[in-house]
């Protein structure tokens, strides 16, 4: 049983986390929480074999995370069996969540030699919270035992649509995060940013300091999440790879740090700044390049590089009455969209390279 007077663990995900010295696959997985106070440490405990043999311990290496009300912590377990059932509970001694597993990423050496290691990917962006996403988030729920893990393409839960005197920002964020928690908690759920992602635009935000400076520039969204950004060379939660069984995922920032970014300078609405993750000059695009390169030369052993943002490199723009493809950051209307994406080694590889992502 729990102590009461101890803040209880909510709104738990997962992350891929860890790579291999050899094949660079993730060798762990972060486990990600949220509490209304701050607790004495961040602990996971976890194990395999069954619910009950929870015999390993994870610690946090410090203090949770906060930018506004909330504690946000995250605990990586590292050197995990591939391919293997992992049970576990996180929080603090004396208030831990319930019992949740999930399943390490698959052992690359039989996903690329036999079809049937394949596996299947749950893909959406453009999701929000509440009533609007209500039947989206049935059917992922029913189809819950026929993905892996999901990869969110940006714009998350929507919480700065809210733009009138009511903040809405932090509880339309903990709305949508604690509707997903059915899968978040036992399926790594690999987010990326997207527009919404950005800021808090609302009046009472823009008018009031504390809000305005907690909540710009992809604070929330880089504090609530932990991608495996330091395993890739990455930079936080913009821009990010990982491996999964034979394919290698490259996750984009498309609102910063390049040229002519959408949100490279300040956000949509010319309110607040924003971007600049860049640590050095072209940083995202030099990353980019290394990234792809050193894929390209692993393609023995992952022959699949998916690319993944949230706008579209090309669109279809209405110019003087003729429709022409665009290479500009045009953005059509946005509308959830979901899919399952089943890959295995009996399909045929395709490399981008970084002409073909964006037009400098």
């Amino acid at each position: 049983p729990g102590d009461s007077a101890l803040p209880a663990p909510t709104l738990v995900r997962l992350a891929l986390a860890g790579a291999d010295p050899e094949l660079q696959q993730p060798t762990g997985m972060t486990v990600s929480w949220t509490t209304a106070a701050d607790t004495n440490a961040s602990v996971v405990v976890y194990g395999t074999g069954s619910p009950s043999n929870l015999t390993a311990r994870a610690v946090g290496p410090g203090p949770a995370e906060r930018y506004l009300y909330t504690f946000h912590h995250h605990v990586t377990l590292l050197d995990l069996e591939p391919g293997t059932t992992y049970y576990y509970k996180c929080g603090t001694d004396g208030a831990m969540s319930e019992t949740f597993s999930f399943k390490t990423a698959p052992d690359v050496r039989k996903s690329a030699n036999a079809s049937e290691h394949g596996f299947t990917v749950a893909v959406w962006g453009d999701m929000g919270a509440g009533n609007c996403s209500n039947a989206t988030r049935g059917m992922i729920q029913t189809m819950s035992d026929k993905f892996d893990f999901v990869w969110h393409l940006g714009d998350i839960a929507y919480q700065d649509d809210y733009l009138f005197l009511d903040f809405a920002y932090e509880r339309i964020l903990d709305e949508y995060m604690q509707e997903m928690e059915f899968t978040s908690a036992r399926k790594p759920y690999m987010v990326l940013p997207g527009n919404h992602e950005v800021d808090c635009h609302a009046i009472i935000c823009i008018l009031d300091k504390t809000y305005r400076e907690s909540l710009h520039n992809f604070t929330a969204y880089n504090t609530r999440w932990r991608m495996p950004s330091r395993e890739s060379g990455g930079v936080m939660n913009m821009w990010y790879s990982f491996n999964y069984g034979n394919v290698h995922f490259v996750n984009l920032d498309a609102e910063t740090d390049f040229p002519n970014a959408y949100e490279g300078e300040h956000d949509e609405f010319y309110l607040l700044d924003s971007g600049h993750f860049n640590p050095t000059p072209n940083a995202f695009l030099e990353w980019l390049e290394r990234d792809l390169q050193q894929a390209a030369a692993q393609r023995h052993v992952r022959p699949w590089i998916v690319v993944g943002a949230h706008r579209p490199m090309y669109v279809v723009v209405v110019k003087e009455g003729r429709k022409e493809p665009s290479k500009q950051g045009t953005k059509p209307s946005s509308s959830s969209s979901f899919t399952l994406l089943s890959l295995s080694s009996s399909f045929p590889s395709v490399l981008s390279t970084v002409d073909s992502l964006f037009s400098l």
